[in-house]
């Protein structure tokens, strides 16, 4: 399936809406726009004269709609078997029902973590206690669940399972088939963010699942991704199609980025998900979005496929080295008339000097386009990686203030003596896509609307860096490289380095630091709340001054 070519999407969008308008008058007031989907018990209409790229209004709300039999028709095809999910409702202060376990089905849930001497009933128990502690904001809740936990004596592996992989109570409303699923964004509550979600047949949370995230092109073409994937790959593996904002795309923007993650949360609060083989892929817009998030939040995938996707700024272009331990495939042509070939050459060559997992395929003569043809290699590039959550050798780099100074298990202070800052502005996609000028500055000095600016970023003119390696046989970890960094914040696991020995952190130039790591409950579980993450686990940290 060919993307449409961003500099002609605004025409081709105004030849859709006026071929194909539906209006609708709701509870809500007029909408205008193209259906998406539709059936007795909801719509979903991309909004064409605003910067939202999907609306969903349940038949409830609907006084009338005034649409082309044609039209009509389209949406019902698409919607026959797409069922909209079931909100999940739940009180943060109060722990949710206790599954029921059998003993013979903790070794398959769990692994070998678990003996079969250990009782289902405290399996059960400490679920329900981890779920409550990590969702409610109550102190004296956290304390008294915490208090109930310890009480339960788990030893910390089991522990440590239970958060990573320990049953939610929101499994029990995954079910197979194709759903829209509602999300909302905790920094932006007032956006009402869709996605579309198909799943296996035969899905059961009995095991867990891999996942393919689809990030659409510019515009409401890619609605549904699943139907781009052959029947074999539907059967195997999740497929998740986000929805993004249309002004924001996937980023730079704060709400952009937002919108990825917070599907991704939706997603997994409702299916058991392998989060060892979740893979990112998109065309076009979503193919430097899939780029991007993976270079900002290495730590959440095993691969990403760029299909046509912008590479990275060349006055930015030290973040490759945060793909350090993340393979990435770019599928790119030679003759794409939006693209010059020679930012793909210049990111190939990027990739070769920094020795990373990363390979650029410029296809001669190919245009801007998914590059289905090379279909089987991609899926088989998936399946062959697995996520490496905690590199025995790593390199950070970072522009941006905030969650830009995480990487996998360490985060930066920086040091900004020295440095500037500019502060960047975020023009709406839709309007920067109609010139091939993408510095965002240059446009507003060309006469871009000032009204486009939907979110300003915050760079610094020379990144912070850390290159680390751990040696785990002698529980050692040597900085080898720190530039404008105060002091580092190395988070401790099980999976890193031996919990029971010393760790030593050598910095050249100064004296090592000894520290004696503890398995701490309490830390594990701040740490899981503050990440808004189960999947990666901490039980300790160090802090090791630079400066």
């Amino acid at each position: 399936m060919r993307c449409m070519p961003w500099l002609v999407l605004p025409a081709v969008l105004t030849l859709l809406s006026s071929a194909f308008a539906a209006t609708l008058t709701t509870d809500r007031g007029v909408t205008e726009g193209m259906l998406l989907y539709h059936n007795d018990d909801f719509t979903v209409v991309a909004d064409l004269k605003s910067d939202r790229n999907a609306v969903l209004f349940k038949a409830a709300e609907i006084k009338e709609i005034k649409a082309d039999p044609l039209e009509l028709k389209f949406a019902r095809l698409r919607s026959e078997d797409v069922k909209l999910a079931p909100q999940l409702t739940a009180d943060p202060d109060t722990l949710p029902p206790l599954r029921t376990l059998l003993k013979d089905e903790i070794p398959s849930w769990y692994g070998g973590t678990f003996g079969l001497d250990i009782q289902a009933e405290k399996i059960e128990r400490a679920e329900a206690l981890i779920h409550g502690i990590l969702t409610t904001r109550r102190a004296d809740l956290q304390k008294t669940w915490t208090e109930q936990l310890e009480k339960l004596q788990l030893t910390p592996a089991q522990l440590r399972a239970i958060v990573r992989e320990g049953y939610l109570a929101g499994f029990a409303h995954g079910k197979p088939g194709r759903w829209i699923v509602p999300f909302s964004i905790e920094q932006f509550p007032q956006e009402k963010m869709l996605c579309v979600i198909s799943v296996p047949g035969d899905y059961t949370p009995e095991k867990r699942w891999p996942l393919i995230v689809w990030l659409h092109h510019t515009g409401p073409g890619d609605i549904d991704a699943s139907s781009n994937y052959p029947a074999e790959v539907q059967q195997k593996y999740i497929i998740l199609s986000p929805w993004a904002k249309a002004a924001h795309g996937w980023g730079p923007s704060r709400l952009g980025r937002a919108s990825l993650w917070s599907a991704l949360d939706a997603i997994m609060a409702r299916y058991r998900i392998d989060t060892s083989r979740m893979y990112v892929e998109g065309m076009s817009m979503g193919g430097v979005g899939a780029r991007k998030n993976a270079i900002w939040a290495p730590d959440r995938f095993a691969a990403v496929c760029a299909r046509s996707g912008p590479p990275l700024k060349q006055n930015i272009g030290e973040l490759y080295a945060n793909l350090h331990s993340l393979p990435m495939l770019a599928l790119c042509g030679s003759a794409d008339p939006l693209i010059p070939c020679e930012q793909f050459k210049w990111e190939r060559d990027m990739a070769a000097k920094l020795k990373l997992p990363v390979t650029v395929r410029i296809e001669e003569g190919g245009d801007h386009s998914e590059y289905r043809q090379f279909d089987d290699e991609v899926y088989a590039f998936f399946a062959q990686n697995t996520r490496n959550a905690f590199p025995r050798r790593l390199t950070a780099v970072s522009y941006e203030d905030g969650t830009g100074l995480a990487h996998y298990y360490l985060e930066m202070e920086p040091d900004n003596r020295g440095n500037s800052s500019i502060e960047t502005n975020v023009l709406s996609i839709v309007s920067a896509q109609r010139s091939r000028e993408r510095d965002s500055n240059a446009l507003l000095k060309a006469g871009a609307d000032p009204k486009n600016i939907v979110d300003k970023v915050l760079m610094w003119m020379h990144p912070r860096r850390v290159t680390l390696e751990v040696d785990r046989d002698s529980n050692t970890m040597t900085v080898t490289r720190a530039e404008r960094v105060l002091k580092l914040r190395i988070y401790l696991d099980s999976d890193l380095v031996d919990m029971t020995k010393p760790v030593k952190v050598k910095i050249p130039g100064r004296e090592a630091v000894i520290h004696v790591p503890r398995c701490r409950l309490e830390f594990m579980l701040d740490e899981a709340r503050r990440r808004k993450r189960r999947d990666i686990t901490y039980w300790d940290v160090i802090e090791v001054p630079l400066k």
